[in-house]
Order: C-alpha cells, then structure tokens, then sequence
C-alpha cells in the first residue's frame, strides 16, 4: 500500500480502495469477514492477486471468509463450502469438490487433429470407463494433435438449481 498511502480516496483505483478495505477490515484480528462481490470492477490481475491474499489470510491467520458472489471464479479460487440459494431457499450446502462430483455429470472430449484449425468436442457423461474408451478409440483412429478432457464448468452446474 506504500504507493498510494497518502493518495486522497477518491483518487484511488477500484483495486486499490478494494486492497485498502480488506486491510481495514484485518486490523482488529477478527476471527472472520464477510466480503460482498469483492471481485466486482477488478481486472484479471487485480482478482488474481486478491484470490492469493484472501487465500493467504485464510490459511495463515486461521480466519473464515463468508463470500456472497456471483463470479464463479471467485467461488472457484476462494471457496472450500458453497451454499446455493434461491428466493431465500437452501437448494444445495456442502463442499465445493462434493458438490461437482454429485451435480457435473458430463466431461468434455475436446481435440484438434493434425492438418486441421478446428477444435472438436464429445460429450459424455462422467464415466471413468466411458472416458478411457473414448481417448484411446480417439488416439487410435485419429491423428491427434492435442486433447483435453474438462469437468461441466461450475455456472453450469449451478444453473441446473435454477431450472
């Protein structure tokens, strides 16, 4: 913060006044904060950088970090339990790892052969034997240049609560 100590507020960037705000909100040792949209008009870095000091404190200082957001990424790289809510209701409270292993029921096959500009995709359910299957058949028959297998990205699981 030495940069812009003694910069008026109102000349301090979103980031700054947003770093400032969580120093502030450290200085009597709580034993937790709460943190409403904290990634809200910050820039890729300016998040990145948060995420590791709001990870730090967790991990160092031993301190609960209540999170309301609707930035998937912050809920992603901040966030051990969720709780989705809706019109006051609790649909779903328990770990985030727990909560993509029983909701994200699809993975994604996505590949680029040798010799082509397009990306391919499959899309299957959540098999570990499927998915073997499927890479070596792919392996086998194709001329693959690069493969990855992805999870059904968090706003997607937490869409199917909203259906």
């Amino acid at each position: 913060m030495e940069e812009f100590l003694y910069q008026p507020v109102r000349k301090l960037s979103l980031g700054q006044r947003m770093k400032g705000e969580i120093i502030a909100s450290l200085l009597h040792a709580p034993k937790a904060i709460f943190l409403d949209e904290p990634t809200v008009g910050l820039d890729i870095i300016a998040k990145k950088v948060l995420y590791e000091i709001l990870n730090e404190i967790h991990k160092e200082e031993n301190i609960t970090i209540f999170l309301t957001s609707h930035d998937l990424n912050d809920i992603e790289n901040l966030c051990e339990r969720a709780i989705v809510i809706n019109r006051g209701a609790i649909l779903y409270d328990g770990q985030l790892e727990d909560l993509m292993k029983t909701y994200a029921n699809k993975k994604f096959i996505r590949y680029k052969e040798a010799d082509s500009f397009d990306r391919e995709t499959i899309e299957m359910e959540n098999q570990p034997a499927l998915l073997q299957k499927a890479v070596k058949h792919l392996l086998e028959t194709k001329n693959i240049e690069d493969i990855t297998i992805e999870n059904l990205p968090l706003e997607e699981v937490i869409e199917e609560f909203y259906r």
